[in-house]
C-alpha cells in the first residue's frame, strides 16, 4: 500500500522540480508565437485583446468546467488542452443567451460571469483547486512546443507573411471564402437565426456552430479584420495540435506518443516528390488552417470528441485519461453543427467497435450508447440545421476523381455529351483514373502508417480503421461543385494522425531491436528526405508540361500509351515504393529485419519533410499565394472603413443595397462576363445583411449548380433578376421611384463602391442623404 501511494507522490514531486524548466519552455514558445504575429503586422494592441479575449472568454471558462465535469484530477497541459474546445461550448452558450434576450454579451465578459457562477458551487469549487497532477516532463513539453514552432513558422513563412490584418488604401487580395465566413459571423452578432447575410431573408442551411462561437469573441472595425482572417485561424491551429498531443498521450498512455501527434501534424507534410509544395495531392494541416475556417474549428472539436469517444470504448478501465467524458453530448451537437463531415468517420469508427463486439460477444452498452448518440445527432442534425438539403453535394462515385485525372492528363481526355455543363465529366482512361486517384492519395498514407501497426484486439484500433475507411469512401462516393467532398477525408485526417501517432508508439516502445533503433530511425528520417529531395530534382516537376514540350501538344492515347503516361507521373512514388518494399525483402533475407523496418518507417515519414521545407521557405506555389495572386478578391482600406462606420452607427437590423455584386472591376452597365459573385466583403466588414451581393454560397445557388449549363458554377446568374436590377437602377438612375423600390424591399443605405456598376452621384445626392464619403466608397442614408 505504501509503494502505491508513494509512487504518484514521487511524480509530483519529480515534476516540481522540473516545473521550472517546462514554464520556460511554454514562455519562449508563447513568445515565438507573439512575434510571429507581431512581425507579420498585427498591432500589439489588437494582439493582447485577442489574447485577453481567449483566455477570459474561452479558457477560464473551459478550465474551470473541465476541472468540475471530470471527476479526477489530470495534468495541467490537458486541463488547458482541453479548456479550448469545452469553453467554445461556453462561448456558443453566450451567443445563444444573448441572442434570445436580444442583450449581446462579449466573450471577454460573458466566460468570467459563466466561471464564477460554476465556483459557487461548493464541491465544484473544490474540484477546480485541487492540485493537478504531474504533466509531461521536459523532453515531451519540449518535443510538442518545438512541433508548435515550426507550425507558426510555415504560417508565418507562408499565409500570415503574405495576408495583411488591414488593407492598404489600394487594396490587398483576400481569399474570399475567409471573408465570407465573417459575413456569416456578422450577421449571427444580430440575429439568433441563420440566413444568407448577402442576400436578405434567403434561407440557409449552413454549418454555423463556429460562427456562433465566434460571434460573441470578435469584434468589429480593422481589429475584428485581423482578428477574424489571421489570429483566429492561428490560433485554433495551435489549439489543435496541442489537443492532438494531450488525446494521442493518453490513448497511448506513452509521453512519445505526444510528440508524435504533433510532428506528424507540422513537422511531417504531405509526401512529395516535386518542388511543388503539394505535388499533385493537398497539403492538409498547412492550407486548410486558413482556407477553411469550419474545417479548421471542426478539427478542434471533433479531436475532442474522438478523444471522448474512445475513452468511452476502451475496455480498461483501470487506466484514466484526461477526457471529460460528461460532455459527450454537447461536443456530439457542436462537432456536428460545425461541419456535418466531422461525424461521418466517427459514427463508421462506433460501428465497427459495436461490430467486433458483436462477434466477441463482448459487453456493447458503452460503445452501443457512443453509437446511438452519434448517428442519432447526424440525423437530427441532417433534418433541423441543415434543413435535410445537400448544400450541392451528390452521389457521384469516383467523380472527383475524374475530375483530377483530367487535370492531370488533358490528352486522355474525351468530352462528355454534356461538356457544356458546369458539373460535367469527361471520359478518362482507366490507367489516368487510377494514377490520379494514386497520385493523391499516396501522399498522404506516409503520416498514416501508425494506424497498420495498431493492435486488432484493442476495439479502438478498428475504430480508427473503420474511420479512415468511411473517410476515403465518402469523398470517393460524392461530388460537391467546389471539390468539397474532400472534406470528408480532411475532417477525418487528425482523428486518423491520434491513431497513427498511437500505433507508432505503441510500435517503438515494444519493438524489440536493441539499442539501435534510434540511430536507424534518424538515418531513414534523413534518407527519405534526400531521396525525396533528389527525386524533386531528377524528374519534372509538372510531367504534362513536359509531355506537352515533347509531343508539341498534350499526347493523346496514340501518341503515348495511357499507361506509359500514367507510370511516367507517378514514377518518383514508385521508385520510393519499390524501394522500401526492396529494402524490407533484402532485410528479411539477410537478418535484423526490425531494425530495417524502423527505418523503412523512418525514410516514409522522411519524404513528408520536403513539403514542410517549402512551406518554411514561403514557397510561390503554395495555395495562399496563389489566392492573393487574383487581384479581383481585392478589399480596400476605404471599404474597410465603410464597414466600419456602418457597424457602429446603422441598427442590427440594417440592409444594405449595394452597386457591386462580381469581383473585378464592372465597366459599363453590364455586369462581367462571367459574374463570379463572390463579393463578400462590405457584409464582413459592416457586419450587415445586403440586400443582394454575393450570392455564390447561397443554398439555392450550390444547389442549382448540378444544372447550370456554364463553366463556373459560382458565375450563375442571380435567381431573382427583378430583384437585382431593381438595386442596381437605384444606382444607376436615382429617382423618387428607383430609391421608393429599393426601400420597399427592405434596405435602408446605398454603398456605392466604384468598381461596381455605374453610379448617378449627383441625382441620388438629391434623394438620399450622403452619411460617409472615401475617394472610392460612399454611403447614403434612405430618407
Amino acid at each position: 500500500m505504501t509503494a502505491t501511494v508513494s509512487r504518484p507522490k514521487r511524480s509530483a514531486e519529480r515534476f516540481d522540480r522540473r516545473l521550472p524548466v517546462i514554464g520556460a519552455i511554454w514562455i519562449v514558445t508563447g513568445l515565438v508565437v507573439a512575434s510571429a504575429l507581431l512581425a507579420t503586422g498585427t498591432s500589439p494592441v489588437v494582439l493582447a485583446g485577442w489574447a485577453s479575449t481567449v483566455v477570459l472568454g474561452v479558457l477560464l471558462p473551459g478550465f474551470v468546467l473541465v476541472r468540475i465535469v471530470r471527476p479526477t484530477s489530470a495534468a495541467l497541459v490537458s486541463d488547458l488542452a482541453w479548456a479550448a474546445p469545452t469553453g467554445s461550448l461556453v462561448a456558443f452558450a453566450a451567443w445563444a443567451a444573448g441572442s434570445v434576450t436580444s442583450e449581446p454579451v462579449p466573450g471577454v465578459v460573458a466566460g468570467p460571469i459563466a466561471a464564477a457562477t460554476l465556483l459557487v458551487v461548493p464541491r465544484w469549487r473544490r474540484r477546480v483547486i485541487r492540485r493537478a497532477e504531474g504533466g509531461w516532463d521536459p523532453r515531451t513539453t519540449g518535443g510538442v512546443c518545438g512541433a508548435l514552432v515550426v507550425a507558426t513558422g510555415w504560417m508565418t513563412s507562408d499565409y500570415l507573411s503574405v495576408v495583411p490584418p488591414v488593407p492598404s488604401p489600394g487594396g490587398d487580395s483576400y481569399y474570399p471564402d475567409a471573408v465570407f465566413q465573417l459575413a456569416v459571423i456578422g450577421h449571427l452578432q444580430h440575429s439568433p437565426v441563420l440566413t444568407y447575410p448577402l442576400v436578405a431573408g434567403e434561407p440557409f442551411s449552413y454549418q454555423w456552430f463556429t460562427h456562433a462561437v465566434l460571434a460573441p469573441l470578435v469584434g468589429t472595425g480593422p481589429a475584428g479584420f485581423d482578428t477574424m482572417l489571421r489570429l483566429v485561424p492561428a490560433s485554433v491551429l495551435l489549439a489543435t495540435v496541442l489537443l492532438l498531443a494531450v488525446v494521442a498521450h493518453d490513448l497511448a498512455q506513452r509521453p512519445i506518443a505526444a510528440v508524435v501527434a504533433a510532428a506528424l501534424a507540422t513537422v511531417v507534410g504531405t509526401s512529395v516528390v516535386s518542388t511543388r509544395p503539394d505535388g499533385d495531392s493537398i497539403a492538409v494541416f498547412q492550407t486548410y488552417w486558413w482556407a477553411s475556417l469550419t474545417t479548421s474549428f471542426g478539427w478542434l472539436v471533433t479531436v475532442a470528441l474522438a478523444g471522448i469517444v474512445l475513452d468511452l470504448i476502451r475496455t480498461d478501465r483501470v487506466v484514466r485519461t484526461s477526457a471529460p467524458v460528461v460532455l459527450l453530448v454537447p461536443m456530439t451537437l457542436l462537432s456536428v453543427g460545425t461541419k456535418p463531415s466531422n461525424l461521418v468517420s466517427l459514427v463508421a469508427g462506433a460501428a465497427a467497435v459495436v461490430a467486433i463486439g458483436l462477434i466477441r460477444r463482448s459487453t456493447l452498452t458503452r460503445s452501443a450508447g457512443v453509437l446511438a448518440i452519434l448517428a442519432g445527432s447526424l440525423i437530427i442534425a441532417r433534418l433541423t440545421i441543415y434543413g435535410g438539403g445537400d448544400y450541392g453535394l451528390r452521389f457521384d462515385p469516383l467523380g472527383g476523381f475524374v475530375k483530377r485525372a483530367a487535370r492531370l492528363f488533358p490528352g486522355l481526355v474525351e468530352p462528355a455529351q454534356d461538356a457544356a455543363g458546369t458539373m460535367s465529366l469527361p471520359v478518362v482512361s482507366t490507367a489516368a483514373l487510377i494514377a490520379g486517384a494514386l497520385m493523391f492519395l499516396l501522399p498522404l498514407f506516409p503520416r498514416l502508417i501508425g494506424l497498420v501497426l495498431l493492435d486488432r484486439r484493442d476495439p479502438r484500433s478498428w475504430f480508427f480503421w473503420a474511420a479512415s475507411a468511411a473517410a476515403l469512401l465518402a469523398a470517393s462516393v460524392f461530388r460537391h461543385p467546389a471539390e468539397s467532398e474532400l472534406f470528408f477525408l480532411l475532417s477525418a485526417y487528425p482523428v486518423l494522425i491520434v491513431g497513427s501517432a498511437w500505433g507508432l508508439a505503441r510500435w517503438w516502445d515494444g519493438s524489440a531491436v536493441g539499442q539501435g533503433r534510434g540511430l536507424a530511425m534518424a538515418i531513414g528520417l534523413t534518407a527519405g528526405a534526400a531521396t525525396s529531395i533528389l527525386l524533386a530534382s531528377w524528374f519534372p516537376t509538372d510531367p504534362a508540361a513536359a509531355r506537352a514540350a515533347e509531343f508539341g501538344r498534350q499526347p493523346n492515347a496514340v501518341d503515348m500509351a495511357p499507361w506509359l503516361q500514367a507510370v511516367q507521373s507517378m514514377a518518383p512514388l514508385l521508385v520510393i515504393a519499390v524501394v522500401s518494399v526492396g529494402i524490407l525483402l533484402i532485410a528479411s533475407l539477410v537478418g535484423r529485419p526490425r531494425l530495417v523496418t524502423v527505418g523503412v518507417i523512418g525514410g516514409l515519414l522522411g519524404t513528408g519533410l520536403l513539403s514542410t521545407a517549402i512551406y518554411l521557405a514561403g514557397s510561390p506555389d503554395a495555395a495562399s499565394r496563389v489566392s492573393v495572386a487574383d487581384r479581383r478578391s481585392v478589399v480596400t482600406s476605404d471599404e474597410l472603413a465603410a464597414g466600419t462606420w456602418l457597424s457602429s452607427h446603422t441598427p442590427p437590423d440594417a440592409i444594405l443595397a449595394t452597386n457591386r455584386v462580381c469581383l473585378g472591376e464592372q465597366d459599363g452597365t453590364a455586369l462581367p462576363n462571367p459574374c463570379v459573385s463572390k463579393t463578400f466583403a462590405l457584409a464582413a466588414t459592416a457586419r450587415r445583411d445586403l440586400l443582394v451581393g454575393g450570392w455564390a454560397y447561397a443554398s439555392r445557388n450550390l444547389g442549382t449548380a448540378w444544372e447550370a449549363t456554364g463553366p463556373i458554377w459560382a458565375a450563375q446568374p442571380f435567381w431573382d433578376p427583378g430583384l437585382l436590377e431593381t438595386e442596381l437602377a437605384a444606382f444607376r438612375s436615382p429617382s423618387p421611384a428607383t430609391v421608393a423600390a429599393v426601400r420597399a424591399a427592405g434596405a435602408g443605405w446605398m454603398v456605392m463602391d466604384r468598381r461596381g456598376a455605374p453610379v448617378d452621384e449627383v441625382a441620388l445626392d438629391q434623394i438620399a442623404d450622403r452619411r460617409f464619403d472615401t475617394p472610392t466608397v460612399v454611403v447614403w442614408e434612405l430618407r
